[in-house]
């Protein structure tokens, strides 16, 4: 046996023997960090379907990117993944193995497929259109392979990148450091550049709803779009901040639970267990839709999309509004602190 060495697949091989030791961490809050990720990439609609796709639609290839990137989605394979690992514009890779058995790694692949697509879909757009990316002398097609993917990572989500800040958030379970601490900046970046995209966006969902008569029906659709949580931060950075640790969001969660989970009448109860479950998230929208008014066929929609109707209110969520009614200089946390 001697000199011989052992092979293990790299994702097993960096949890058993890490090679960066983080300090400070809490045991197990870092696992369950992944797996509140990994629940997400396990059920691909909202992520492949709606945030990747609306980030790429505000971004400099528009609508003909994104489009483009769902009609590519069935032809993507590994020609496409390694194209864009050459160029370091890779996003969630099909190597890292989901915890939810052989079903959630098919449906994380599918995530990665849709992902992978609405990237290469950006890559061909700009090679087309080939404008000169904010940041840049040049035009797309004179910058070099890992320049170009660099465009790309920044206007769809850099997943290899990291900082101390997010893996600490991580080491304490927070809930989507990254994500969640860079939608901010593209948000901003699709407003100053691209204003059309989002305002049409917002339009869009009102014109659903109108071309529907939802309202007058006593539902409303909200899509719930990472450009309307992105501007969302700016109007409230610190509540935004605080709800992207996971501990935090169960205290602070949002008020779209209803009356009931299971028996529990209680919003604080039903926002400790949805809030620092995995894919608990996916719960309160799922309790949305089937207390909504809305059609049957909708209500699965809005469970899948991570939509919502936002003419629900839980009595939690009636109680904080009736305060901040009451109270107009009462800040936003002293009134959920009154809610419950």
């Amino acid at each position: 046996m001697a000199g011989r060495t052992l092979d293990l697949p790299r994702f097993l091989a960096e949890e058993l023997f890490p090679s960066v030791q983080r300090t400070g961490t809490v045991p197990g809050l870092g696992e369950w960090s992944n797996l509140q990720r990994s629940a997400l990439f396990a059920l691909p609609v909202k992520h492949g379907f709606v945030n990747i796709p609306t980030l790429n639609a505000i971004g400099p290839g528009g609508i003909k990117a994104a489009v483009r990137g769902f009609r590519m989605m069935p032809s993507v394979g590994p020609d496409a993944e390694n194209e864009l690992a050459r160029m370091g514009a890779s996003g969630i890779t099909t190597h890292t193995q989901s915890p939810f058995g052989k079903v959630g790694q098919w449906s994380q692949n599918v995530t990665s497929r849709a992902d992978t697509a609405q990237r290469l879909a950006l890559h061909r757009t700009l090679l087309e259109n080939n404008p000169v990316p904010p940041g840049y002398a040049s035009h797309y097609r004179d910058l070099t392979p890992y320049q170009q993917g660099q465009v790309i990572q920044d206007r769809l989500v850099d997943y290899t990148r990291s900082s101390p800040l997010i893996d600490k958030l991580r080491s304490l379970g927070s809930n989507f450091p990254l994500w969640r601490l860079t939608l901010p900046s593209l948000a901003a970046k699709a407003l100053v550049r691209n204003p059309r995209a989002v305002g049409g966006l917002a339009r869009a969902e009102q014109a659903y709803n109108e071309a529907r008569g939802n309202t007058a029906k006593g539902y409303e659709t909200e899509f719930a779009l990472p450009t309307d949580e992105g501007v969302g931060a700016a109007f409230e950075p610190a509540s935004y901040f605080l709800n992207t640790a996971n501990l935090v969001n169960a205290a602070y969660h949002h008020g779209n639970l209803q009356d009931e989970i299971a028996g529990i009448r209680s919003g604080k109860v039903a926002n400790l267990l949805l809030g620092v479950a995995p894919g608990g998230y996916l719960g309160t929208e799922a309790l949305n839709a089937y207390h909504s008014k809305a059609p049957t066929y909708e209500r699965l929609l809005l469970a899948l999309m991570g939509a919502y109707d936002k003419n629900l209110k839980s009595p939690y969520a009636q109680r904080v509004e009736q305060y901040r009614v009451e109270n107009p200089a009462a800040s936003k946390f002293e009134a959920q602190k009154h809610g419950y």
